[in-house]
Parts: structure tokens; sequence; C-alpha cells
């Protein structure tokens, strides 16, 4: 009798440990299945989180950035070269060109902080926009030129149609890092290869040009070459 009872008295302990441990297992897995479900959750915010908007859009007719030419669309790019969104905007520049060809004049406006060493321009980014075939590209220093354009967003793009008018201010992404068919690729290849005008306006996926790291923070207001890195 009395080892029956040790034995059930060992045999519950088995199993109330066994619950137990089961229970804390239940416990381990939602708070993990919880988590990933958050990650995710951060991550599509984090793809979908739209840059700034462009503004000032009437300084962009006296922008010295504006070549009009009677034989071709100007497609205006600007980039930040550490920005890891941007490679997807390239990306689809590069599809583009390859579709618009001689039609499309194409110039990536780089950033460039007055001051840097000369490596900064040394990203994929620039190695990017530089294989770009028949695309021009243009250092912007210290930004002064977005600023006058109101563009604050890498990856903002600018279609303006021979005689200067503006078809399209945008991005050319769905989202940060992404790519793939989106509106602001498709409005640029119909109006240049079709003369259709769809959408004007999509929201532009990419890093602030500005204020990107401590020494960018200090850079309020656009500066002159002359005046020199402070």
């Amino acid at each position: 009798m009395k080892d029956n009872l040790q034995t059930w008295s060992g045999d519950a302990q088995v199993m109330k440990t066994f619950a137990f441990s089961r229970t804390s297992l239940t416990v381990l897995t939602v708070g993990w299945l919880l988590l990933i479900g958050a990650g995710f959750v951060a991550l599509a915010s984090y793809q979908n989180q739209a840059g700034e908007s462009a503004e000032h859009q009437s300084a962009w007719e006296k922008s010295p950035l504006i070549q009009r030419d009677a034989a071709q669309c100007q497609l205006l790019v600007f980039l930040h070269p550490h920005c890891p969104c941007s490679s997807a905007t390239l990306n689809e520049l590069a599809r583009i060109q390859a579709t618009c060809q001689n039609r499309l004049a194409i110039q990536v406006v780089i950033y460039y902080p007055l001051g840097a060493d000369a490596d900064w321009l040394q990203t994929p980014n620039v190695k990017l926009a530089q294989q770009i075939p028949n695309a021009q590209w243009t250092l912007d220093p210290d930004g002064n030129s977005a600023r006058e354009l109101g563009v604050r967003t890498s990856g903002h793009t600018i279609l303006l149609s021979p005689r200067g008018d503006l078809i399209f201010s945008g991005g050319i992404t769905s989202s940060r890092g992404h790519e793939g068919a989106n509106l602001g690729r498709q409005a640029i290849e119909r109006y240049v290869c079709l003369g259709e005008k769809t959408v004007d306006q999509t929201h532009v996926y990419g890093c602030p040009i500005f204020g990107t790291s401590d020494e960018e923070k200090t850079t309020t207001q656009p500066r002159k070459a002359s005046d020199g890195a402070k």
C-alpha cells in the first residue's frame, strides 16, 4: 500500500512537472510568435513610410539643372549616396532608361556635404548611378539645388517635358527598397514613349537627404562653396 502511494505521488509530481513545462512552452511560443508579428508589422510600416514631398515647385523653372531640349524629356533624380533604400530607385531608373532610351535625358543629382572626405562618395549607390547608360550625374554641394527645388528625400524624381513643363514629381518605387512595377515608373514611361499623362505625383520612399548624420544635422541653410565646411 505504501509503495503504491509513493508511486502515485511520484506520478503526480511528474504530471505536474510535465503540465508546467507544457504551459511554459506554450507561453514562450505565443510570445515568440507575437515578437515575430510585431517585427513584420514594424518592417512593413517602415517600408511604406514615405519621405517628405517637394515644395516650392515654382523654383523648378529657374533652376540651372533644367536643360530644355526640343527632342528630349528630362528626368532629374535626387540621390543621397548613403541611402540604402535608393538602390531600388536606381535599378528602377535603369529600367526606365532601357525603355525610353534616347527620348529621355537622365541626370542624377548626388548630394555631397561640403568638408566631407574624398571617399564619402565611394558608395554602391554612386557606382550604380554611374553604370546607367547615357545617364549624366552631377554633384550637389550641401544639397543647395535640392533645397532650392524643395526636394527633401533621396529618390525624388522629376520629369519635365521638352518645353520644361512639369509632368511628374515623386518616387519610382512602391515602398522603401522595393523594386517592381509602380505608378511612378509607369507614368514616366507612358509619357516619354506615348505622350500619355497618367499620375503626376507619387510618394517618395527613401531616406532624408539632409540630417542623416551628426555632420549634416548642423547644415540648416544652403551654403556657398566658398563658405567652406562649418
